[in-house]
């Protein structure tokens, strides 16, 4: 499984170096962020860096399987109440109407709330920091580390596993 770090740096060139040193380190294309202030983003960082500022798809993700549950609690619960039968139909249709009232409901509270990251080093982003944020797994972890410190860039105290961010 993937671990989430976070480095911050000076500047937009030294978030820079660091994202190339992490890229030549192994780390995937995909598994690596710039993450800064709304104006420096705008003006400094391609969009491909960008990292999404607000919790929208992990709550719709969380949300659409809460809600499948709950569907097919409901649909069990109405069913034995009013002594219907239920068939596969039934079944799909109670865990699918619940998946997408809880994936929508989810994704607007997760829309209003800040990406974790944002929230957990909105100093130093609102400082004029640049984090640069990796993916990596146990292997490649150590090696992109070091890589990454050798540019100047401080590893900061936060690790988290990457699919829950």
């Amino acid at each position: 499984m993937k671990q989430r770090y976070v480095f911050q740096t000076s500047d937009v060139g030294q978030a820079q170096q660091a994202l190339r040193a992490a890229l030549d380190s192994g780390i995937t294309d995909d598994d690596a962020y710039l993450v800064a202030r709304s104006d420096i983003e705008v003006r400094h960082i391609h969009s491909r860096r960008q990292m999404a500022d607000s919790n929208f798809i992990p709550a719709a993700i969380r949300g659409a399987a809460i809600g499948a549950v709950l569907g097919l609690l409901a649909l069990l619960a109405f069913a034995w109440f009013w002594s219907w039968s239920l068939g596969f139909w039934g079944v799909l249709l109670g865990i699918g109407v619940g998946a997408a009232i809880g994936a929508f409901a989810s994704s607007l509270v997760g829309a209003a709330n800040p990406d974790p990251i944002r929230r957990h080093f909105e100093e130093q982003i609102e400082g004029g920091s640049v984090l640069v944020v990796i993916d990596a797994d146990g292997d490649a972890a150590p090696e992109a580390i070091t890589t990454i410190e050798a540019t100047g860039a401080t590893l900061l105290p936060y690790e988290a596993p990457a699919s829950m961010t």
